[in-house]
């Protein structure tokens, strides 16, 4: 996972007042049915999956920095983040829902609108600019990390306001 994280990590350009985290974040091991405590095993893909969210974020979060203070900074950043649309991310390991609630948040922005973006943001929660991320990631391809979440997105976000 660690792998295909940084395997992505270094084909991603994240805006320049971001950084990457030290290492992906992983989930701490976790007790089995049996009681045993064991480490926890990742879906192929899932890596890159959570490198390419964690980007797609970054570059929501520079629009929202910039949408009314730099106009070229922040269309620059909303062109970035639409891109997500080519990333397996959103082709491969996100489902309709996902799909739907990302583009919903991107069409939202694409007029101007933050509200979806601004929302996205404070649900996430953790600064993308940490150099380690230590919140746990239990979401793996096809399944959202949050309880109460309707986006379907697979990995945790990076966003923050």
């Amino acid at each position: 996972m660690q792998a295909e994280f940084t395997a992505a990590e270094q084909a991603l350009t994240l805006p320049k007042s971001y950084t990457w985290p030290v290492k992906a974040p992983e989930a701490p091991p976790q007790v089995d049915n049996k009681g045993v405590m064991r480490d926890n095993v990742y879906e192929p893909g899932y890596g890159q999956s959570l490198a390419e969210n964690y980007w797609f974020c970054a570059w929501l979060s520079e629009w929202v920095k910039n949408r009314t203070s730099d106009a070229t900074a922040a269309e620059a950043a909303i062109a970035q983040a639409q891109t997500v649309r080519t990333k397996d991310m959103f082709t491969r390991w996100t489902d309709d829902g996902g799909r739907q609630y990302i583009s919903s948040v991107l069409d939202a922005a694409a007029l101007g609108d933050p509200t979806a973006a601004s929302f996205h943001q404070r649900r996430e929660r953790y600064p993308v600019t940490r150099p380690a991320l230590e919140r746990r990631s239990v979401g793996i391809p096809g399944g959202c990390h949050h309880s109460d979440c309707r986006c379907g997105i697979a990995v945790d976000c990076c966003c923050s306001s």
